[in-house]
């Protein structure tokens, strides 16, 4: 009787290894659609403020309070999608995020097409698609650092690959269109537009909940009851262990928003480059940070997170620095790329070291390490395009510098004690 049970029991035993496997790879595939429409919501704007400025008919300046607004609104979206995240589930908190993004695309859409330029009405869309950007960039990386917990440094410096590579996709594609329609900033939103509905149609299969030994794992990690606590007393606790690295994480993320968000900006501006020219430019840069983010893949295991970080701050401020020391074009668009370069594993690093002193757990901590980069997004933006449009281009890059001069030091204090 035995000798025809084990087999069985064998056998079901691999079909659930291999459903798990399966569930594995779609739920990694889901979160990595909706996280490139992320990148696409937020990478986009670059080579689309000049052609909105044209079609609004508005300062250049004011359109840039649009990535403001983008940025603001991601702060309360990071903290509530982690939240969300171990509250409500996976498909609850992707499937609400990728509509705000989809229905805030869709807005500035019409806004072009009926030729509407109120002002406080685009910054109060682009701010939902912020939201739903904050809410997918916490939860996204907060999946994956579950799901991959044994390689959780790599997974997220694999996985954070997906912006710069979307990045550089939405790059060309803005190119592309933005020459073919003669300056209409309207193909490019319609091409982001569809992707959020793939990605709403896609969260269908999303898991409601996250596998239960996952779930154990992140309460135990939290050290608190989830459903009991408060969300006070869980900030308040996971303070205490994340504030160094949220401290960190806030000097440095801005500036890589900034770098890749206004690069092709800054091409057109100074050195009057055609934006169309501008806009492939900056993605073949992004596209350059893909392909040595893959490679930095290969030995963030064995140098650490922590080295990475401070390898990767200084390499980006040799980049700025050399912008500007050098006035020609050619060394604008290698210094660039080794700013873009550098800044390419240094969230990922942040977050590693954010892992290694909570321990592994997701969610809540995802989400203040994200509302951290949230903050920071959006006091960078404003600063640097109060610099960059009303005090001068080189000022804005300097504050660039100085702020990543701050994350160095912030580094240094989470030095990993040795084992």
């Amino acid at each position: 009787m035995s000798n025809l049970i084990l087999p069985k029991q064998a056998t079901t035993m691999h079909e659930s290894r291999t459903l798990k496997g399966g569930s594995l790879a779609m739920m990694t595939g889901i979160i990595c659609l909706a996280y490139g429409t992320f990148a696409f919501t937020g990478a986009g704007w670059g080579p689309l403020l000049p052609p909105l400025s044209t079609q609004l008919q508005l300062p250049l300046d004011q359109v840039g309070l649009l990535v403001v607004a983008w940025s603001f609104g991601y702060i309360p979206g990071a903290l509530t999608g982690g939240n969300f995240l171990d509250r409500s589930g996976p498909r609850f908190v992707l499937a609400l995020a990728t509509f705000l993004m989809t229905i805030g695309v869709g807005a500035l859409f019409l806004f072009l097409t009926f030729h509407v330029n109120v002002l406080i009405g685009l910054i109060c869309f682009s701010g939902v698609i912020g939201a739903g950007g904050g809410m997918v960039d916490s939860t996204g990386n907060g999946l994956i650092s579950t799901l991959y917990k044994k390689k959780s440094a790599t997974a997220l410096n694999l996985f954070t690959q997906l912006y710069p590579l979307s990045s550089m996709i939405i790059a060309l594609i803005d190119g592309l269109l933005l020459l073919w329609f003669h300056g209409d900033a309207r193909p490019p939103l319609l091409v982001t537009f569809s992707m959020g509905i793939v990605t709403l149609l896609a969260t269908i299969f999303m898991p409601t909940h996250l596998p239960k030994e996952e779930t154990e794992e992140i309460v135990e990690a939290l050290e608190l009851p989830l459903p009991r606590a408060s969300l006070w007393k869980r900030l308040q606790a996971l303070l205490t262990i994340q504030a160094p690295v949220a401290l960190g994480i806030f000097l440095v993320a801005g500036v890589i928003t900034i770098v890749r968000t206004w690069a092709a900006t800054y091409l057109h501006v100074i050195y009057g480059q055609d934006i169309n020219v501008a806009a492939t430019w900056s993605g073949i840069m992004l596209g350059l940070s893909v392909v040595a983010g893959l490679l930095i893949s290969l030995i963030i295991g064995r140098l650490g997170a922590w080295r990475m970080s401070l390898i990767s701050m200084s390499a980006s401020i040799l980049g700025l620095l050399l912008l500007l020391c050098f006035s020609s074009q050619t060394m604008a668009l290698i210094s660039l790329t080794i700013a873009i370069i550098g800044l390419t594993p240094l969230a990922a690093s942040f977050l590693s070291l954010g892992n290694e002193r909570s321990q592994g757990n997701v969610g809540s901590v995802m989400g203040l390490l994200f509302f951290s980069i949230g903050i920071s997004n959006t006091i960078y933006n404003w600063i640097f395009s109060f610099l960059f449009n009303r005090v001068g281009p080189s000022w804005g890059i300097v504050f660039c510098i100085v702020a990543l001069t701050g994350g160095i030091v912030a580094a240094l204090t989470l030095r990993p004690q040795a084992r």
